[in-house]
């Protein structure tokens, strides 16, 4: 519902009355405890997202990965025409020509010392517990890791004990891996200690 203050200034209530029902079933039955805009999306194109409201918003998030906008009409013809041959096989257990070609692709844009090789999945989270392995691959001695204040790595139990970004997120959880130390972005703009350049 879009008021004014006495400012003149545009504002929301969010969320609207119709929203509102359903961040109250979220709230009351749902887990997901770290979300923070109570926008209740209806309908999304390009940069542009519509709550069950009516209200329409700019969306800065990216699609959390993607900078190709919502429902891109390129995105949506893959999607469709990939939905019509299957929808999921089983990597680990089959191979694709899909994936081989997406694979191939990949290794070419990386330089590499001695090989290439893409290590498939289906998030960040995943992507970045392959990582917390790979650390170990060639010197398991190598226990020290830093991940930064402000950072979102993921919830799973090892990528958690590198995120820092909500209290929510680590609420309850000890660092489930040793030797994690966090450390405040090298931000000489908004220095985190209040030093000025070159201190």
């Amino acid at each position: 519902m879009l008021e004014k203050t006495k400012q003149g200034i545009p504002t929301y209530r969010l969320p609207g009355p119709i929203g509102a029902k359903t961040v109250g079933i979220e709230q009351r039955v749902d887990t997901t405890g770290t979300k923070t805009a109570p926008i209740v999306v209806k309908h999304a194109r390009g940069l542009m997202v519509e709550d069950v409201d009516g209200n329409v918003f700019l969306d800065f998030t990216s699609g959390m990965v993607t900078a190709t906008g919502h429902c891109h009409p390129d995105v949506v013809k893959a999607i469709s025409d990939q939905a019509d041959r299957w929808l999921f096989i089983n990597s680990p257990d089959f191979y694709s020509p899909l994936q081989a070609r997406v694979v191939e692709r990949l290794a070419k844009l990386v330089p590499s010392v001695g090989g290439r090789k893409v290590f498939m999945c289906n998030s960040g989270t995943e992507a970045n517990e392959a990582a917390l392995k790979a650390t170990r691959w060639n010197n398991p001695a190598r226990k020290r890791l830093i991940g930064f204040i402000g950072a979102f790595h993921g919830r799973t139990m090892g990528a958690n004990s590198l995120t820092a970004s909500k209290l929510a997120q680590r609420a309850r959880f000890t660092s489930n891996i040793p030797d994690v130390h966090h450390l405040p972005y090298a931000t000489c703009y908004r220095c985190p200690y209040k030093m000025a350049y070159p201190n």
